[in-house]
Parts: structure tokens; sequence; C-alpha cells
């Protein structure tokens, strides 16, 4: 008798626990004009001495821009062709990485402030105005992101062919 007041009360109160938002899988993006990005906060220095790099993937192009100071001043940028068959493997392998599966009770989603020695790993996902996807990382082990972070990078920076990525970064201390 107790066991079936237990199991009724159960049945009537429902589950009262939040539950998470769910992405959708995100090669489902790959034939719309969403954009995933990886920027790389450097350090908090003076603005002359500040630096960031951004690498922007989409359906169409994948972008590397090196940044300058506070006001996102891009120094050197250079874009090269990308096609959809070739997105949809980059997020697919996001996937498989949990790129898309933030967790933001223990960390804030606004990373600034936070290792300010060292760098901030910021990663996005936008499709046109909304804002799938938003995690960070620092070299200093907070943030948000879950997934595995140096599968992520790697997949970002191998986007760019590796003789280009050797000529922009030369002259820069930012490590991507």
């Amino acid at each position: 008798l107790w066991l079936m007041f237990v199991l009724l009360g159960k049945a009537f109160r429902g589950n009262n626990a939040p539950v998470a938002p769910q992405v959708p899988e995100l090669v489902t993006y790959a034939n719309t004009d969403a954009k995933s990005s990886m920027y790389v906060d450097g350090p908090v220095k003076l603005d002359q001495e500040h630096e960031a790099w951004k690498i922007i993937v989409d359906r169409s192009s994948v972008t590397i821009q090196y940044i300058k100071g506070y006001e996102n001043n891009v120094v050197r940028q250079q874009t090269f062709p990308n096609n959809v068959n070739s997105y949809a493997a980059f997020l697919k392998a996001l996937d498989k990485a949990q790129f898309d599966s933030p967790n933001s009770t223990k960390y804030p989603e606004d990373e600034r402030g936070y290792c300010p020695a060292r760098n901030r790993y910021i990663f996005d996902l936008q499709n046109g105005s909304d804002e799938v996807v938003h995690s960070w990382w620092t070299t200093c082990g907070s943030g948000n992101f879950t997934g595995s972070f140096s599968t992520v990078q790697q997949l970002f920076i191998n986007q760019i062919p590796r003789k280009d990525l050797s000529e922009l970064r030369r002259g820069t201390t930012l490590a991507l």
C-alpha cells in the first residue's frame, strides 16, 4: 500500500527538474547561413599591445583574422573557400567533440576578467541573429566549455592551410 502511494504521488507530481535546452545536431546547420567561430583573446594589456585571433568557418568560406586592440582592429585577414560538404564534416566533428554543451552553472557566459594574464578561447555558433552556442575556456583551466578543448581548438586551426597560417603568425606573439 505504501509503495502504491509513493508511485501515485510521483505520477501526479511529475518531474520538476529543469531541462537544459537541446541544440539540434550541429550538422543540421551546414546548409544554412550559420557561422562557427573561435576567438582567442590574449592577456589583458594596454590597448596598443592587446592581441587576438579569430577563425570563422561557414559553408562558403574560412576566414582568419589577427586583431590588435580592444576595438577589434583587424590588422591581417585571409579568407579561403569552403563548401557545404566540408562544413558538414567540420560541424559533425565539432558535435562529436561536444562543442555545443556549455555548462553555465559554475561559470557565467561572460568570459571577461577570467585568466587575465593568459588566453581566453571563445566558441560561438551564430545562425543569423540567433546565438546557438556560446562558450569559453581559458588556459588557466576555467570556463563554461565542457567539450574536448584540444580537439575543438585543433579543428578550427586545421581549417587554415599550414603555409598561410605560418605566414600570418609571423611577427605576432599570441599563439592560437
